[in-house]
């Protein structure tokens, strides 16, 4: 269908034109970007989107690293599979309150890594 969406990875998305029939699914708008897929993947991964204001600032925050991070993680899982590593990653979620020692009441996005092959699991900070 005109302006189906194809994602590569995290970094490559490519948008169909099909001249013959410009018909575009319903909500589609007439220009697609970066910022409309990843909303639309975010939708469909069941994460609220849009400014209607039932998320706090906190939330949001929390929110967009973790749709920052989904499409890294999926990546490095593809590539661990691909080359036997043996490693699976996936974003978590900690309270603040899980944490009393930082000082930090928000939530802190952070992804875990798992061996596989004898069970050790690591904590890695966002921007690692």
């Amino acid at each position: 269908m005109h302006q189906d969406r194809i994602l590569f990875g995290s970094n490559h998305m490519y948008v169909y034109y099909d001249p013959v029939n410009k018909e575009t699914a319903e909500g589609t708008p007439a220009q697609i970007d970066w910022e409309f897929a990843q909303k639309e993947i975010a939708q469909a991964k069941g994460f609220q989107t849009g400014a209607d204001g039932q998320l706090s600032k906190e939330q949001q925050l929390a929110q967009e690293q973790v749709l920052e991070l989904l499409p890294m993680v999926s990546e490095s899982n593809a590539i661990s599979e691909e080359l036997n590593k043996h490693k699976s990653f996936e974003v978590i979620l900690i309270s603040g309150a899980a944490n009393p020692t930082e000082g930090s009441k928000g939530t802190k996005v952070m992804v875990k890594m798992k061996n596989l092959l004898n069970g050790n699991t690591w904590l890695w900070e966002r921007g690692k």
